[in-house]
């Protein structure tokens, strides 16, 4: 909760990963998706790029629901008492939204554009040896703007530095904005995120390929074969 304040429950930002609990949609979509939907596990289904088709979901900064509790079939104590429990939700009853235009496909692009490129000079690779980001930001002299690149191999540390979830979440093209105190940080992916300059990026190593499983097989046994 030290994440959000109530001054951003008038926020919104995008993101192409879909939330998953409350959520609104139009007649239109919703006609295009009731005959697929799945009875199970539909919040996965609504992730696939094959569902989305590069749609994205407009979030509020503030939470407009709660997690309800430790118990249930997914949840563990660990889990919830470290991600969840402190999770800020709005209760104000009347919130004015800010300027709608931002979160505007065109709009959005070019602020994330700016804002990566304002926070490039205080560049920051996850998992090297230096302060963490909240240090950073108790700090008399932080930045205003600091970016991360992550790999996924570096993001979990990263994460356990901010108290968030241990697998990128809520992100918009592999790229994520977090403000704590006065400082914004812009989490992106060095390998997939497209607002990083050219130096910052980091090329899938020369061996690498892509395995297809075969249907019910995991991801851990394909590549394993």
């Amino acid at each position: 909760d030290d994440l959000v304040s109530d001054e951003d429950a008038g926020r919104l930002f995008r993101t192409d990963f879909f939330p998953g609990l409350g959520w609104m949609l139009r007649r239109e979509l919703w006609q295009e998706l009731s005959p697929r939907f799945p009875l199970e596990h539909w919040d996965h289904w609504m992730r696939l790029r094959s569902t989305s088709k590069g749609r994205d979901c407009v979030v509020p900064m503030v939470s407009r629901n709660y997690n309800i509790g430790v118990n249930g079939a997914n949840m563990q104590s660990s889990q919830y008492n470290r991600y969840l429990k402190r999770i800020r939700y709005n209760t104000q009853a009347d919130v004015q939204l800010e300027d709608l235009a931002s979160v505007l496909s065109d709009a959005y692009e070019t602020s994330l554009h700016q804002l990566v490129a304002e926070a490039a000079p205080n560049h920051h690779a996850a998992g090297s040896e230096g302060l963490g980001p909240k240090g950073l930001a108790k700090r008399e002299d932080a930045p205003a703007h600091v970016l991360y690149t992550y790999t996924a191999d570096t993001f979990a540390k990263l994460a356990s530095q901010l108290g968030i979830w241990q697998v990128p979440r809520a992100t918009h093209r592999h790229t994520a904005v977090i403000r704590y105190r006065r400082t914004t940080f812009v989490l992106a992916s060095s390998r997939w995120s497209p607002y990083l300059p050219e130096q910052l990026r980091t090329s899938l190593p020369s061996e690498a390929f892509f395995a297809t499983g075969s249907a019910a097989q995991s991801c851990d046994s394909a590549c394993k074969a």
